[in-house]
Parts: structure tokens; C-alpha cells; sequence
């Protein structure tokens, strides 16, 4: 049984947390979880949980690089299972303007 990943938009300097449903199965499946075909790591920068059959990915301080395709796949001897979604980032747009005054001296 899955219930599938929902794209989604995030703001930059947020959390952003992902979740879906997954059926683990048996043998029991591992889980794993990608950006952009990358696969991600539990560690700094994303906390990766599977508890009673709901997987999550969790990062703070969202930024736009985080912007891209991620997925979600289970997997054991029997198979896989996978669901993907998109995140937008958005961000407030500036604007930093540089003024170089140069002096021209008259003879």
C-alpha cells in the first residue's frame, strides 16, 4: 500500500518536512530517499524517519537549491515501491544595486 508523496511549495529559511505512506512489507523493506535521482543520507542537513509506515523527510533552513525532484522507494527481496513529488522554493527576490562614481579630472 502506498499513499503517495504531494508536490509542494516551500519558503526559503523554513522547515520543510515530506511525507508518505509506505507498506514496509516482509521481509521488512529499507527506505531510502532522493533528490534529483541523488540519493539522501539521516544525518546534518536531512533527519530521514520510517515509523509505522509512514516515511518522512525533514530538513531546516530550506533554501532554493532544495528545489528539485525528490522520491521515495522501498525496497526488499520481493520488489520496490516508489512515489515522487516536486518542490518549488520560493524565495523574496532583491535587488542589490552598485553605483561606481568615477572622477574625471579637466586639464
Amino acid at each position: 500500500m502506498v499513499e503517495p508523496l504531494s508536490d509542494g511549495t516551500s519558503k526559503a529559511g523554513t522547515e520543510t518536512t515530506m511525507k508518505c505512506r509506505i507498506d514496509g512489507g516482509e521481509p521488512r523493506a529499507s527506505m531510502h530517499w532522493y533528490k534529483d535521482n541523488k540519493e539522501l543520507y539521516d544525518g546534518k542537513r536531512y533527519r530521514l524517519t520510517y515509523d509505522q509506515d509512514v516515511a518522512t523527510l525533514r530538513f531546516t533552513d530550506t533554501g532554493v537549491t532544495d528545489a528539485g525532484t525528490y522520491r521515495c522507494e522501498a525496497a526488499n527481496k520481493l520488489g520496490r515501491v516508489e512515489t515522487e513529488c516536486k518542490l518549488t522554493v520560493e524565495c523574496e527576490s532583491f535587488l542589490t544595486l552598485y553605483l561606481t562614481f568615477t572622477r574625471e579630472s579637466v586639464i
